[in-house]
């Protein structure tokens, strides 16, 4: 799980790249004498260093941890002091921590709710100013700096929170169609609605997710093909577990993918001069 958290941490790296975040955080110092502000952030690049996923304290409650992260960022923002005006240019944050501890709860196996606490940290950062002659003033406000960084940690940790607020309303309310994604193509939409629980077990060291992974039939607008009721588990190989990371696909997701192609794509027709018959 690891090296598969590793994949999905530096994907949305890169995903993130030239991405601006709109912080709107101002500032004030006592009777005025500075103001602080920060509009937004670009991101440059992201140098991500450990991904670990983890059981905390031999319970079944799951920490996602990534950590060590460098972030480099052009900064829409600047400081006003004794009349003086200070333009930010470009951040690098140091020793970007973010931590995910989520477990689940059901009354019935299916529906299930996400329950989690979540934290970011930002250990330091550099700060360079377009105008070269005023740097020292980054050293100067450095304290009022950080500590408005601290405080966009505590937005975005909010900001996290609300979005599993949003997800375990729309989990408690979800239907058999809930979650349509058009992942292959907006011809054929998968549904990734969980059929049951999602299931975190510190005894079996196992996260386990089961989702519907049928296509959509467009033009009879359902699925046609019969959902499957097999209970898949870990398939014991080499070793202790063997292959930890197992992915199983029934054959309700390939008939109904067949079905789907059928439907959106034929017939096809290929014509070619040079054929003959």
């Amino acid at each position: 799980m690891d090296a598969l958290l590793d994949y999905v941490a530096k994907l949305g790296a890169y995903l993130l790249k030239d991405h601006t975040f709109e912080i709107n955080y101002e500032k004030k110092g006592f009777l005025h004498a500075y103001t602080i502000t920060v509009n937004s952030i670009t991101i440059k690049s992201i140098n991500v260093t450990d991904c670990t996923i983890s059981f905390v304290n031999n319970t079944d409650t799951l920490a996602v941890d990534i950590s060590n992260v460098t972030v480099d960022a052009l900064v829409d923002g600047g400081v006003s002091a004794l009349a003086v005006p200070v333009t930010f240019k470009e951040v690098v944050l140091q020793n970007v921590n973010l931590r995910l501890v989520a477990s689940t709860t059901t009354e019935n196996e299916v529906n299930w709710q996400l329950q989690q606490v979540n934290s970011i940290s930002i250990e330091d950062l550099e700060l360079t100013l377009k105008q070269k002659f005023l740097q020292k003033f980054v050293t100067m406000f450095h304290k009022q700096i950080m500590s408005g960084v601290d405080k966009a940690c505590g937005a975005v940790t909010q900001k996290i929170n609300d979005k599993v607020d949003v997800l375990n309303k729309k989990l408690a309310d979800q239907t058999a169609d809930t979650w349509m994604s058009p992942i292959l193509s907006p011809k054929a939409p998968l549904n990734f609605t969980s059929t049951s629980y999602f299931e975190f077990s510190q005894a079996e060291d196992l996260v386990k997710i089961n989702v519907d992974g049928r296509f959509l039939d467009i033009e009879a607008e359902e699925i046609v093909v019969p959902q499957n009721v097999l209970n898949y588990t870990r398939q014991e190989s080499h070793g202790l577990k063997g292959q930890m990371n197992q992915f199983f696909m029934n054959e309700a997701f390939v008939n109904s993918l067949l079905y789907d192609i059928s439907d959106s794509y034929m017939p096809f027709t290929f014509q070619n001069e040079n054929l003959e018959a």
